[in-house]
């Protein structure tokens, strides 16, 4: 399901619990309910553990004449394994809030309102001992979310989403979406997400062209962790050729591939912390491959994960007689990938997709005596 840029609300439920409510085709949220939590009680999946809570929800209340606002600051776990994180918000020195949460993997829980403008520093610390900070700045007219990712055992990042259309005039051959003839349409128009890892503000221009004709075309200036969205870009299927060019920086451009079964399309550019762009389809960067051998002796295999002709992640490893092991392969960005299993018995390859809301979650790769086998299951919201 598309998450609403006019809704602030907590972070979405993990995609494991995502994946359970959503249809498994050959080939994650769709239809309204998609997202709901899968028990029906409406009760966040996460284990919670608070320790002190003073959120400040109702700071505006402190000065009758302060207009609120509406910010939020959300977390969510990225990782495959349990984690424990603490976040403190202090505004001029003075702590206003201090949440401790565990989070189940691949899950969010963290939800604090702040309703007054001002400068706040926000620190995020997981047990490891691993932390982060970041300056917050919620002007009078302020309307979006902070939100504090866990993207690995020891290392938690921040992003900042601003409500609304970064370039609402960016159509330049009519009204978007735009359509391709005799296309099928996808069940939602496809969007645009612009990303800037870099601490400080960049300023890029992102085009998309169908054949000849370039239909869309922003230039939007990003603060530093910042990420902008832009929706109703595309209203059908097809490949769209996309150029990113960013001032005093880098260039790249990405064929956009929108079957006609990808219901819920999303563009991800992105721009790494030295100004260079990235783009993909997803925002996900790695996979967790089964690898089962059913046989009676042990096998080796080889797995590379490639970009185009490109590798981008490779490994090999031995599976015990009747066992099955998990690995994981990583990726820059969410895209299209061919995942090569290679033993000495033959070789097998699939092209795989790490789209958002289209993707093929867990992949098996079973050794048989004949060779590996890939079996990709894709998960698509409805």
């Amino acid at each position: 399901m598309q998450l609403s840029d006019t809704a602030l609300v907590t972070e979405p439920p993990s995609r494991r619990s995502v994946l359970g409510t959503c249809a498994g085709t050959l080939g994650v949220g769709g239809l309204a309910g998609c997202l709901a939590p899968s028990d029906g009680s409406g009760a966040n999946r996460s284990e919670r553990r608070t320790e002190t809570s003073s959120e400040t929800a109702s700071e505006a209340s402190e000065s009758p004449t302060a207009q609120p606002v509406e910010a939020r600051l959300t977390g969510i776990n990225e990782i495959d394994e349990n984690a424990t994180l603490t976040v403190t918000v202090r505004r001029s020195g003075e702590r206003i809030a201090e949440r401790t949460e565990t989070f189940e993997a691949d899950d969010g829980a963290l939800d604090v309102a702040i309703a007054r403008p001002g400068d706040y520093t926000v620190e995020a610390r997981l047990d490891s001992g691993a932390s982060a900070t970041f300056d917050w700045e919620i002007g009078t007219e302020y309307d979006g979310r902070l939100a504090v990712r866990i993207t690995g055992p020891d290392q938690v990042v921040f992003r900042e989403k601003l409500r609304g259309s970064v370039c609402e005039n960016a159509g330049t051959n009519g009204d978007l979406p735009f359509s391709v003839p005799d296309a099928e349409e996808t069940y939602q128009p496809g969007t645009v997400e612009i990303r800037n890892d870099a601490k400080s503000a960049m300023t890029l221009t992102v085009s998309i062209a169908h054949e000849e004709t370039t239909y869309f075309e922003c230039t939007a200036d990003v603060g530093g962790r910042q990420f902008v969205s832009n929706g109703a870009v595309t209203a059908s299927a097809g490949t769209y050729a996309v150029t990113v060019d960013v001032a005093d920086g880098g260039s790249t451009e990405y064929s956009w591939q929108v079957p006609a079964e990808y219901n819920w399309p999303k563009l991800f550019v992105v721009v790494d912390e030295d100004g260079d762009p990235l783009v993909g389809c997803g925002g996900r960067s790695e996979t967790s491959l089964v690898v089962e051998n059913p046989t009676n002796e042990s096998q080796s295999v080889d797995l590379t994960l490639l970009r185009g002709e490109d590798p981008v992640d490779d490994g090999s490893i031995t599976v015990e007689p009747d066992s099955e092991t998990e690995h994981t392969l990583s990726f820059p960005i969410g895209d299209f990938y061919t995942l090569r299993a290679a033993t000495d018995a033959g070789t097998d390859a699939e092209t795989l997709a790490y789209c958002d809301c289209y993707e093929q979650f867990s992949p098996t790769v079973t050794l048989g005596p004949d060779g590996p086998q890939i079996e990709p299951v894709t998960y698509n919201c409805e």
